[in-house]
């Protein structure tokens, strides 16, 4: 993925290829979502981003504290999913941080912080090394392994296995 993300439409296509199964998809996670007190609003989102950028300010986060790295996590989900931002954006990820109790300096920093960058890098390798292809992906007690929207029955067999 390019630094500066790529068209959503077109990302979808050459992924799925037949782009009505991934609709099909997000109908699930809306459905879901709504059970859950969650707006998913996919009309808005018109970027797919690359999102190195947000896993290194999450990492900055953690280092932080791992209460501001949730906060700023769900944030992130919320200026995505609902709002359609481009968190692959230097300025909304400032923004973001600033919001959830990092500077905007800081962040801008972090951004270009290589340690921080490695770091990203290592933690998808191991994604990959799991098989790790789409989001959201769930992983339990490093064994069990799902993809797409779940039914929370799903959630509490995988948690309580």
């Amino acid at each position: 993925m390019s630094p500066d993300g790529r068209n959503r439409l077109e990302c979808l296509r050459e992924r799925f290829g037949d782009i009505n199964f991934f609709l099909d998809s997000q109908k699930k996670l809306v459905k879901l979502g709504m059970s859950l007190n969650i707006k998913f609003r996919f009309d808005l989102i018109k970027r797919s981003p690359n999102t190195r950028r947000a896993h290194t300010l999450l990492t900055l986060a953690h280092q932080i504290s791992p209460a501001i790295q949730n906060k700023l996590a769900n944030d992130l989900f919320a200026a995505y999913f609902t709002y359609g931002l481009d968190i692959g954006d230097c300025k909304v990820l400032a923004t973001l941080a600033d919001r959830n109790g990092i500077s905007a300096a800081i962040a801008h920093d972090a951004l270009k912080d290589k340690a921080l960058s490695n770091r990203v890098i290592e933690l998808e390798k191991m994604g990959r090394d799991w098989n790790v292809h789409g989001v959201p992906t769930f992983i339990f007690n490093r064994k069990k392994i799902f993809s797409d929207a779940k039914s929370l029955q799903v959630f509490l067999q995988a948690i309580d296995a």
